[in-house]
């Protein structure tokens, strides 16, 4: 076999090759055999008719079209190994240059490289945000207020109160041809705001500056169907530019007022909240919860800008297969969001005015960025020789599965079951984990805390015999029996 290279400018290359005339011979014989199973051929058994008689049935050129293509995919493998090139895809076959000696001409698309650049060099400052006190002050407070105590009361309102009032607005000033009406006639809920508002309590009490700030209190001491009238002077300097300089008049009524009690921050109250040995407990728990928080969102900002440097300095080279791929699962994603909202993507695209190319240009640049990340993530695993290990995968597999469980219908479950779908799945964890080791990795080169990961080979995820990954019954038992389950349950 002889194999001539042209590389191409988008990371394909053309491979001409010419082949022994005895392979195009075998490989006919073995065409008209598969014909002669698919035809019928009077006088013969399906797949019995000589070679010549198949050849006056159906025409040489029915059986050298079917002896190509058996041919390129008994040849492939050689070809590739021959040719010393890795691909992303299968190739294609771009022109039959002659028959004898068989000689062809096929476009093969090139696994993506990318060349990491001095990543080594990168420096990023790295300092996750502190939790204070006040920050696990706030939390408790609001915790007590999704257990506060409210009960209907016959005395005049006080701070804390949970009041229905009857309110109306009018403009003072207005102009003679506008209309003096601010706020038409409704019923409205307030809470009275105490006096002073601490730290911890100023998110509950966001939504108090509306009519202004300062109005709940304007509420103290009022009895059910008690009526107040309040004159209000909006300063030249009012956030909302429509309501400066306007006097307007405010008419209440109070229609219900209800105590609301906060339950005692106390060891009991930590009780009611979970399994905590006391107060203590709980306000430790707490903080832990924050900072993980805190560092969680830090690390996602910092990730972000850090691996777009980190890009900017690398070069990638991929066909266009592999970014036409990455676009239809960009599309795929937008549409089975949009289906989870009742939504078609159809209606997205009439709304948005696209076309389907115009559909496929949008998608474009964060496909290109999705895909680099991913590329550049998992060559720095390779470079730094971060590994993950059957167990790993095995484990975080089993809990993909156990969620997938509670999310997918009963015939989305069936499908997961099939192991070619099992054997991706466990791929793509697999890949995700790589992604997240090395980003880790890259973290800590920029800010200069290096850490050690093992170093030891992979495990083989598949028996020799490539029959199922080691240990496979774990993740078996991890799939739920689809027929066990309602009807109604599990639906996206």
């Amino acid at each position: 076999m002889r194999i001539d290279k042209e590389y191409l400018e988008d990371h394909q290359v053309r491979l001409q090759v010419e082949m022994e005339p005895a392979l195009l011979e075998d490989a006919k014989r073995r065409a008209a055999r598969r014909i002669s199973n698919r035809i019928k051929i009077p006088g013969f058994r399906p797949g019995k008719a000589p070679y010549p008689v198949i050849v006056r049935q159906v025409g040489e050129d029915s059986i050298l079209e079917e002896a190509i293509e058996l041919l390129i995919d008994s040849q492939y493998p050689s070809i590739l190994e021959q040719a010393e090139i890795k691909p992303y895809a299968p190739g294609k076959l771009e022109k039959i240059i002659n028959i004898n000696p068989p000689t062809l001409q096929i476009i093969v698309p090139l696994r993506p490289e990318v060349e990491l650049g001095n990543y080594r060099d990168l420096r990023k400052i790295y300092q996750p945000p502190g939790i204070e006190e006040k920050d696990v002050d706030a939390l408790l407070n609001r915790m007590r207020r999704r257990h506060i105590v409210i009960e209907s009361v016959d005395r005049p309102t006080q701070e804390n109160d949970l009041l229905t009032i009857k309110i109306k607005a009018e403009i003072m000033n207005h102009q003679e041809d506008e209309n003096p009406i601010l706020i038409e006639e409704t019923s409205r809920q307030f809470t009275i705001e105490p006096e002073i508002v601490t730290e911890a309590d100023a998110e509950d009490y966001a939504y108090s500056d509306w009519p202004y700030e300062g109005f709940s209190r304007e509420l103290i001491n009022l009895s059910v169907h008690e009526e107040k009238t309040i004159q209000h002077n909006y300063p030249e300097d009012y956030p909302d530019e429509e309501m400066r300089g306007l006097m307007v008049k405010f008419k209440i009524q109070v229609e219900d007022i209800k105590s609301q009690t906060l339950p005692e921050l106390n060891n009991d109250f930590a009780l009611s909240i979970g399994d905590y040995q006391d107060l203590d407990a709980l306000r430790n728990d707490i903080r832990m919860s924050l900072e993980q928080q805190a560092i969680d969102t830090y690390n996602g900002a910092y990730d972000e800008q850090l691996l777009d440097d980190a890009i900017e300095q690398a070069t990638f080279r991929y066909p266009q297969q592999v970014l036409d791929t990455e676009i239809d699962n960009v599309q795929n994603n937008l549409k089975n969001r949009l289906e989870q909202q009742n939504l078609s993507l159809d209606l997205y695209m009439k709304t948005r005015n696209l076309d389907a190319k115009g559909l496929r240009q949008e998608a474009l640049p964060v496909a290109e960025k999705r895909l680099k990340r991913s590329f550049y993530l998992l060559e720095l695993a390779e470079a730094e020789g971060i590994q993950v290990d059957s167990e790993e995968v095995q484990s975080e597999t089993i809990q993909t599965l156990d969620y997938l469980s509670q999310t997918l219908s009963k015939k989305e479950l069936q499908r997961i079951s099939d192991q070619d779908v099992l054997n991706n799945l466990m791929g793509n964890v697999m890949v995700s984990m790589l992604e997240r080791r090395a980003m880790e990795r890259l973290r800590e080169i920029a800010s200069g805390k290096e850490v050690t990961f093992s170093t030891e080979p992979l495990e083989q995820l598949e028996n020799n015999d490539g029959s199922s990954f080691p240990e496979q019954q774990k993740v078996d038992e991890a799939i739920p029996n689809p027929s066990s389950m309602n009807e109604d349950t599990n639906t996206i």
